[in-house]
């Protein structure tokens, strides 16, 4: 008798589950992929880059003092979770030691709720030997350990009494 030579049942079956886990772990590790790089996008883009973030605190520690007045508000049309929309601000910046004032420009993802307007007043640091590099202290709606920081520039914040 000539016996033919197959494959157990059981192989076949255990190939199959694999196949079938493998997809599920596959799709799993893409989905968390995908969601730390677009939390990451989304806090990029509020906050700024790291190196970005380093330099406004370096500004704030070692930079000038100024006042920074909204002149223009522009938005781009991002829009970020339905909420925040990507604008561009145009400063003019004032400085507190009586140098002449001079222009500035950030674009910045604004609160469709807490809408900066034309006129509002913010602190603001900039680099004495490049003006173009400068960070702004937008007020945010319940800090109010803001408050003392708005005083020592001369400009009200919303929340103090």
């Amino acid at each position: 008798l000539l016996m033919r030579q197959t494959r157990p049942r059981w192989h076949v079956e255990t190939m199959i589950n694999y196949i079938i886990i493998g997809s599920i772990v596959a799709s799993l590790v893409f989905t968390v992929v995908v969601l730390l790089l677009s939390f990451k996008l989304v806090r990029r883009l509020m906050n700024g880059s790291k190196k970005q973030q380093e330099q406004a605190a370096d500004l704030v520690q070692t930079g000038s003092k100024a006042r920074a007045q909204i002149v223009a508000i522009a938005p781009t049309g991002m829009v970020v979770n339905e909420i925040y929309v990507r604008t561009v601000l145009r400063f003019q910046i004032a400085p507190l030691d009586g140098s002449p004032p001079f222009d500035g420009e950030k674009k910045m993802l604004i609160d469709q709720t807490n809408q900066p307007r034309i006129g509002d007043t913010w602190p603001c640091w900039f680099d004495r030997l490049d003006p173009s590099v400068f960070a702004v202290g937008k007020p945010s709606g319940d800090a109010r350990d803001q408050i003392d920081v708005f005083r020592e520039f001369g400009i009200p914040h919303p929340l103090d009494t």
